[in-house]
């Protein structure tokens, strides 16, 4: 391309400038354009968690936040709950998506390391163009401007390889450890991201140097790790445990046992592969039916396209070794054994976010190591990236996890006037989630619930479960009950099983401003005790 040809140094500063300031300003601006967030997590325990935390809540709710929600720990979303006490609604998305585009930029230093070739202004093109390509992906994209975290913790595990394959001939095991301890502060935020452990542990064994230097890389990046966990998610295991004696809870508690749950390891296997073959085949399954590994539709072509290329070129270096960086090789190890992890973990799409922004590069690498990577100059590999981006993009489905209309403030709640804060208890006796409303209502008043997911279920009650039906045995003041209008025949049902019904002309509308949209309400009604 003769406009690649005339790049100069100057102009490559100026693009890679362009991205740094460009990218989180664009993405802040799709995080308003798509409305304000409003997914079921966010409703549960997303802005629940902090709220509790900051407020000494346990306890005096029991189960407001639908497990195991209620049980995360809080750090994640704390700032996303300040901010929406505190910024417009609008500029709370902005900044969220603002941070969320900072993915293309790591995505694009991990480009620029491992792409081949010397270090010109159009290997510079190339890693920009896959630092954007990176980015514009159906999972990725679904989050702009949401609660999940998925998207804004992915930089934490981009920022470790980014780390790694930075001048990888002086990567000692001060850097090793660096990258370590921020993946265990994304790990200590949200567990889950755990399925790049194995990744990123398997990059350190495959860099330069001696096997004894690659086994101290990892070593480091391990005691890093568990460092960084131990910031930001020890308090809140050693919490867990102090409460519940299960330092995860309730996951694992067939290890633990702690009364207070039922003893089941609590882990989602809905998604999860039932055989060898079901996982083999899962990527290019999950293209026609997105159901296979979410709760929400989508299509993007990048990873089962990853995923075949990984097996034409296992096959093709049997008889070739491939001329790879070693920066290519470690990002092709965290692809490849962080997938792994995922499938025998997870099989839930929006944890691969990471995965989903890398996978671009790691097609790139796959497609140079596969062909005479000797007769290609620098000037392919932006033309390389624009027909990848012509395969990807026009297929491109994106996810939604669902947005309301802008409103001057977040949620907008508007409680009823009670006459004894201190003496109200407020019961949950649905099995839609309603523990964003706890913040607005007086701090006095008590949430608990009283749903079970089957109400008939022969299973005694938990301890937790218990606990809120005693609660609500000794209460001596007003009932209120509050569920969407949907739910009425299950909430009732729920509130029989502890002798209350819901009063005669006892019901109204809750308001909540940012759903009035919404078809199905909000209600709160007035609750008796049964005669």
């Amino acid at each position: 391309m003769k406009l690649l040809d005339r790049l100069g140094e100057a102009q490559a500063r100026a693009l890679t400038l362009a991205l740094y300031l460009g990218a989180p300003l664009c993405y802040g601006i799709v995080a308003i354009l798509v409305r304000q967030d409003y997914n079921w997590d966010l409703l549960n325990y997303h802005h629940y968690n902090p709220f509790a935390w900051l407020n000494g809540r346990r306890g005096h709710d029991i189960d407001a936040a639908i497990l195991p929600g209620g049980y995360f720990n809080p750090l994640l979303h704390l700032p996303l709950y300040l901010a929406t006490q505190a910024l417009p609604p609008r500029l709370t998305a902005f900044l969220v998506g603002a941070l969320q585009g900072v993915n293309a930029i790591l995505v694009f230093q991990i480009a620029r390391a491992a792409l081949p070739g010397p270090d010109a202004p159009q290997r510079t093109v190339a890693a920009l163009g896959i630092g954007v390509l990176g980015t514009v992906a159906a999972g990725n994209l679904g989050q702009i401007g949401a609660s999940f975290g998925d998207n804004i913790l992915s930089l934490f595990v981009l920022g470790a390889l980014a780390i790694l394959v930075r001048d990888v001939a002086t990567l000692g095991c001060r850097r090793a450890a660096l990258a370590g301890i921020a993946l265990g502060l994304a790990v200590g935020l949200k567990p889950t991201m755990g399925l790049y452990a194995p990744g990123l542990a398997l990059a350190c064994l495959v860099a330069t140097g001696t096997r004894a230097h690659r086994l101290a890389l990892a070593a480091s990046l391990a005691a890093g790790s568990a460092l960084g966990w131990a910031l930001s998610g020890g308090f809140w295991a050693l919490d867990l445990w102090r409460s519940f004696g299960n330092p995860l809870f309730p996951f694992f508690n067939d290890v633990f046992k702690s009364p207070f749950a039922a003893i089941d390891p609590h882990k989602n296997l809905v998604y999860l592969p039932k055989t060898w073959w079901d996982a083999f085949t899962l990527p290019w399954r999950f293209p026609f039916n997105p159901r296979l590994v979410g709760e929400v539709r989508f299509l993007d072509l990048r990873v089962p396209i990853l995923y075949s290329l990984a097996f034409a070129a296992a096959a093709a270096w049997a008889f070739r070794r491939p001329a790879l960086r070693p920066e290519a090789r470690m990002t092709l190890a965290l692809l490849g054994a962080s997938f792994v992890a995922w499938l025998g973990m997870f099989a839930i799409y929006r944890y691969l976010i990471a995965l989903e922004l890398l996978a671009p590069l790691g097609i790139l690498l796959l497609v140079l190591s596969l062909v005479a990577t000797r007769r290609l100059s620098t000037r392919s590999l932006a033309p390389a990236v624009l027909i990848l981006a012509l395969v990807l993009l026009p297929t491109l489905r994106v996810a939604g996890w669902g947005h309301v209309p802008w409103h001057d403030t977040y949620f907008g709640v508007e409680p009823p006037p009670m006459q004894k804060p201190e003496r109200t208890m407020i019961l949950l006796p649905g099995t839609e989630p309603t523990a964003f409303l706890v913040p607005y209502f007086p701090r006095a008043v008590r949430f608990v619930r009283v749903s079970r997911w089957i109400l008939d279920s022969p299973e005694p009650p938990t301890g937790l479960e218990r606990l809120a039906y005693d609660a609500v045995a000794r209460h001596d003041g007003p009932f209120y009950a509050i569920f969407r209008q949907s739910e009425r025949a299950i909430a009732e049902k729920a509130l029989a099983l502890r002798r209350l019904a819901i009063a005669r002309e006892g019901c109204g509308e809750l308001v909540v401003r940012a759903e009035r949209t919404k078809r199905d309400k909000l209600e709160i009604c007035a609750v008796e005790r049964r005669r």
